[in-house]
């Protein structure tokens, strides 16, 4: 049921990015890290379950990010966490935390649009 849960939930995320993309807008903002693109759900999390800081947006751009570390509306400094018991993997169901004015949220990995 979680993987339907989570298969429902990335192609939902996947569509609205399809959309804003055909429409020049992207609303949320965009991360890129270790290759894969991720979009900030603003699910919110809990500090207590996140694992461990994994490293912080790099440098800013203003179209869908291309490299390790950029970012689309998350600014130069923004922290990422590796969430407990879940791995951040190439897999569709990758999922990271970014905290945003001092709360965590959820960034789901999108797939493969660039």
């Amino acid at each position: 049921m979680k993987q339907f849960f989570n298969f429902v939930t990335a192609a939902i995320i996947f569509i609205t990015i399809l959309v804003a993309c055909n429409n020049e807008k992207i609303a949320d903002p965009v991360l890129n890290w270790e290759g894969e693109n991720y979009i900030v759900t603003h699910e919110p999390i809990e500090e207590e379950e996140l694992e461990k800081e994994i490293g912080t947006v790099i440098s800013e751009t203003e179209e869908l990010p291309d490299e390790h570390g950029e970012a689309f509306k998350l600014p130069i400094g923004t922290k990422l966490f590796k969430i407990e018991g879940i791995e951040v993997s190439h897999d569709i169901d990758s999922v990271i935390a970014v905290k945003i004015d001092n709360e965590y949220t959820i960034a789901r990995k999108i797939s493969d649009i660039k």
